[in-house]
């Protein structure tokens, strides 16, 4: 086994044979959190694809690195890609960046990546920085899984029913929220999920990190305070913990209603009460007693 040189060019370093699409994490908050392999790759790249120029710009900057940007964010990533598909191809080290943390996680380079791979180039990802891991990390979250979101639904009802969708998911959720829906989307999850575990995490790496964990219904009211005290600023990542073999009200109550329905046709075909509920048990998957319970609403006995 070889061992790299310092620049690392066995990895991500200049390679002299052929070109190559470098993926580099950028760090999320905080400059010092950037990883030698990383440097090294934008210091040795013919130029850099970034999400936002001005943003890599200043990541540069503070490492005295100087390189051709080009902005590719998720308006021209498509039309660009080509073309710097095709430099690759012609030989040139091509690095690309988000404005924070992986590409290619939330992020429009994932368009880039598959593209290359497509056209049988070269690709290098180097691990480093990401939100959604240090959060669940930061979180202490019960779960040893996790399912990553990334941003939710922004209607109301999408979201409300994707939150159902996930109501018996054992594992813990990860979302990105933006500061100014922060309040709408903790009021549906406490709606949803009342006594779930929620740790919501902002400005992670930063002077004013913040990790708040506590049931759905206290951290609403902790950043609904803080969202009447002065606003809430910064980058938020929320870790919901996932489903204890339970399932959200919402579940509950639709499941009853099915189950009501259900019985209701039976009565009305004039099937007796012992029956349908016998019936209700295998159709509904639901206990005896749950069953029993709603029929005695539906056949008007007590």
């Amino acid at each position: 086994m070889h061992a790299p040189n310092s620049a690392g060019q066995n990895s991500a370093g200049r390679q002299e044979d052929h070109g190559r699409l470098v993926i580099c994490p950028t760090p999320i908050g905080n400059l010092r959190d950037i990883t030698l392999r990383t440097l090294d790759a934008l210091a040795n790249c013919d130029y850099v694809c970034a999400e936002d120029t001005r943003v890599t710009a200043k990541l540069l900057n503070a490492y005295n690195i100087s390189k051709p940007l080009i902005r590719m964010d998720e308006n021209t990533i498509k039309r660009k890609a080509s073309r710097v598909i095709a430099d690759i191809q012609a030989g040139k080290q091509v690095c690309y960046c988000s404005d924070a943390g992986m590409p290619g996680v939330s992020d429009p380079g994932i368009a880039l990546l598959a593209l290359a791979y497509e056209q049988h180039v070269s690709v290098c990802v180097l691990p480093g920085a990401s939100a959604s891991i240090t959060a669940f990390v930061a979180s202490a979250s019960s779960f040893s899984n996790f399912y990553f979101v990334g941003f939710p639904p922004r209607k109301k009802s999408a979201f409300r029913e994707f939150l159902n969708s996930l109501a018996n998911l054992p594992a813990a959720i990860i979302f990105y929220e933006s500061p100014h829906r922060l309040i709408a989307t903790l009021e549906l999850l406490a709606e949803v999920f009342p006594q779930r575990q929620l740790c919501v995490l902002r400005e992670l790496t930063k002077v004013h990190e913040e990790v708040y964990r506590d049931s759905s219904s206290h951290v609403l009211e902790h950043f609904s305070l803080q969202h009447e005290q002065g606003g809430i600023r910064g980058e938020l990542v929320i870790v919901l913990d996932g489903a204890r073999h339970e399932v959200s009200q919402e579940e509950v109550k639709r499941s009853r209603d099915d189950a009501r329905t259900y019985l209701e046709q039976l009565a009305h075909e004039g099937m007796s009460m012992r029956d349908a509920c016998k019936m209700a048990v295998q159709q509904c998957n639901m206990s005896k007693n749950t069953i029993y319970d709603i029929a005695l609403g539906v056949y008007g006995k007590a």
